[in-house]
């Protein structure tokens, strides 16, 4: 365990879990207020962010990246780091980072998966 002035040397944000959601967070606190917020407290807390839109080369691979250090939000908070003299670090499991769905995305998916189809009907011709 790094001693307490290694420690005091970086802002350590700790990535924990993604939750993906349909519908958009009602009042949500700003992402580098929350982060200061949890680093004065010294609890974990929980941020919301939209995320980029996916370049075509990863619709087609069916992935999507999330690049942080390209946020708003993570330039301010290390802007608020530099001025305590500290580094910014974003930190994740050695293991990789889950994604989970969130409650409204999985009752999403129900009700699309439910819903009763009707048959294609082409405009022109038969």
């Amino acid at each position: 365990m790094p001693d307490e002035a290694e420690q005091n040397k970086y802002l350590d944000i700790f990535l924990t879990d993604i939750q993906l959601h349909t519908n958009p967070a009602v009042n949500p606190k700003p992402f580098d207020r929350q982060i200061m917020k949890s680093v004065r407290s010294g609890k974990p807390g929980r941020v919301y962010n939209k995320l980029l839109p996916p370049s075509d080369e990863d619709r087609k691979n069916g992935k999507f990246k999330i690049n942080l250090m390209y946020l708003p939000e993570i330039q301010r908070a290390q802007v608020e780091a530099q001025k305590q003299g500290k580094t910014l670090r974003i930190r994740y499991p050695k293991d990789g980072l889950k994604v989970y769905a969130g409650a409204d995305t999985i009752e999403f998916l129900k009700a699309r998966e439910n819903r009763k189809w009707k048959p294609f009907k082409p405009l022109i011709g038969k």
